[in-house]
């Protein structure tokens, strides 16, 4: 990613992508009981925490806060934007390194777009 950035940072910054792709590479730690215990909590039908009090669940404005992602902005479709056929992307992979193996071009050459767009989907 931090390879990238010198080439699209510019491009990322028009998309109002920058804060989402570091927030991506940014290294969390947690505790894995807490984690545990909220996940015991949460209930995806309803996409809330579910109390003995009633359900609770965070706010738009309460992740704009944690994660730094802005609330507002143009809406952002890839089958819009991009035709599935306008990149060589190899999706024919079994686990992320494979998928890295299979989409990154040789060293020393330039960044293809093709690249960027695989490294944006991770």
């Amino acid at each position: 990613m931090f390879g990238l950035a010198p080439t699209y940072k510019p491009t990322w910054k028009v998309l109002g992508i920058v804060s989402a792709l570091k927030l991506a590479t940014f290294d969390l730690s947690y505790t894995a009981p807490m984690l545990g215990v909220s996940l015991y909590f949460w209930c995806p039908a309803i996409n809330n925490f579910y109390f003995s009090y009633g359900m609770m669940g965070p706010s738009l404005m309460e992740v704009s806060t944690l994660t730094g992602l802005s609330t507002d902005g143009n809406y952002v479709s890839w089958s819009i934007e991009y035709p599935e056929n306008d990149f060589d992307i190899n999706f024919d992979s079994f686990s992320i390194s494979n998928f890295i193996q299979n989409n990154m071009g040789s060293d020393g050459d330039p960044i293809t777009d093709s690249e960027h767009v695989a490294v944006l989907l991770l």
